[in-house]
């Protein structure tokens, strides 16, 4: 591209011994400086373009967040590669590239703040952020539900430890008895020594605690589990059907008749 005749100004000043001598560079007055720095961005944009259009993304994990901060990364380098976001022609490439199943947007009259964006895209650029927020929501759903899993695990590892200790004292200390059923121990023998009675009370109380505390994580994960079923729908449907709806069986766990039985001890509160 060719530059038309632009006024230059010299670098020093108006008279001799401030200008310099003859062989003294020039620098373009600031017309002259923003058509030039509008010509030779015109190559730049150019490149910029075509890197855009050549990024693409598969299903290995983080390769679609990736892709989307590598689009950010490009386009926010300069006031100049900005003018690309206005391209449409850009998105759509960019959608067939790393988001090629995305779902077709549609309103949802549903719950409000279930779906992980407030609006429906209406164009490529909105359609692709709006699926770069999805892998995000993805992503952090399913990092909460493993810290939550890892939680309840470590919950029910204290739970069937208190449950060895309860059974082991009783085992070798005939005459005190829990009942499971209720989670309620027998009042302790009238003869026994006063300390073994207040140790025998703290091992109950303990584990009615543990057990509580694992039920209610594991109810919780339960619950988060349908998030993350959600998350995983929201990259292939737009508006899913929730998980919550969808019967499934629920897996085994010891004494799972129990969980909802009202307790009658008061020393349950967590």
């Amino acid at each position: 591209m060719s530059l038309p005749f632009l006024p230059l100004c010299p670098t020093g000043g108006n008279n001799d011994h401030e200008a310099g001598g003859s062989n003294a560079p020039y620098r373009p007055t600031p017309a002259a400086a923003e058509a030039m720095d509008y010509a030779l961005g015109m190559p730049e944009l150019e490149i910029v373009r075509n890197i855009l259009e050549q990024i693409h993304a598969g299903d290995e994990d983080g390769a679609k967040e990736q892709a989307c901060a590598t689009v950010d990364g490009w386009l926010s380098a300069n006031k100049l590669h900005l003018s690309l976001r206005d391209e449409d022609a850009i998105w759509a490439t960019l959608l067939r590239n790393v988001f090629p199943n995305a779902p077709t947007p549609a309103a949802h009259n549903g719950v409000e703040d279930w779906l992980p964006e407030n609006y429906v895209p209406g164009n490529n650029k909105e359609l692709f952020y709006a699926m770069c927020n999805r892998y995000r929501h993805l992503r952090l759903t399913e990092e909460a539900f493993a810290r939550l899993r890892a939680e309840r695990d470590e919950a029910e590892r204290e739970y069937m430890d208190r449950d060895s200790q309860l059974h082991v004292f009783m085992q070798g200390h005939p005459g005190f008895v829990f009942y499971d059923y209720v989670r309620k121990e027998e009042p302790p023998p009238d003869d026994a020594d006063p300390q073994l009675k207040a140790e025998w009370k703290r091992i109950a109380r303990d584990y009615r605690k543990a057990r509580l505390r694992w039920l209610r994580l594991d109810d919780r994960v339960r619950r988060e589990w349908d998030n993350v079923l959600d998350a995983r729908n929201f990259i292939r449907e737009w508006i899913p059907s929730p998980a919550i709806l969808k019967p499934r069986r629920e897996p085994a766990r010891p004494w799972f008749y129990l969980r909802n039985e009202p307790d009658t001890s008061d020393e349950d509160g967590l």
